[in-house]
């Protein structure tokens, strides 16, 4: 005979998160962008187009900094789950135009020349996952 269960240890039961929820993750990617500041120039070194930064008391009530930061890995997520879709109109997507537009705005206080180009990459732990043509400093 089973041992019977109270409901109260039941109750305590469903308050408690069930961690083999949390037990597998998927892939996590990383987002680097780079520049040059004109044709002949050379390229800069990747760096992380969506560094973490610090936070403070107040961002627990306002914090824009994060929510761009959610935002821009949504668009992330969103740009992986269409190219296991659909790989042939990469470039046509709008994930593709709003992480360029990140990139750039990135950069844009360091790189103030109208014919710089950018690039950007997305790269898990184990290898680069897309790598961006160049593109220019304005939307097209």
């Amino acid at each position: 005979m089973a041992p019977a269960k109270s409901k109260g240890l039941l109750f305590f039961r469903a308050l408690l998160p069930n961690w083999s929820f949390f037990d597998r993750t998927g892939e996590v990617f990383l987002l680097f962008g780079r520049f040059r500041s004109g044709p002949g120039a050379e390229w800069s070194e990747w760096s992380d187009v969506l560094p973490p930064r610090p936070r403070g008391f107040l961002e627990l009530f306002l914090n824009p900094h994060g929510s761009e930061r959610l935002a821009a890995w949504s668009v992330v997520e969103a740009l992986v789950d269409s190219l296991e879709e659909d790989p042939s109109r990469i470039e046509s997507r709008v994930e593709m135009r709003l992480l360029r537009r990140l990139v750039r705005r990135r950069f844009e206080d360091i790189v103030s020349s109208g014919s710089a180009s950018f690039q950007f990459k997305l790269a898990s732990a184990q290898q680069d996952f897309l790598r961006s043509a160049p593109f220019a400093g304005q939307d097209p």
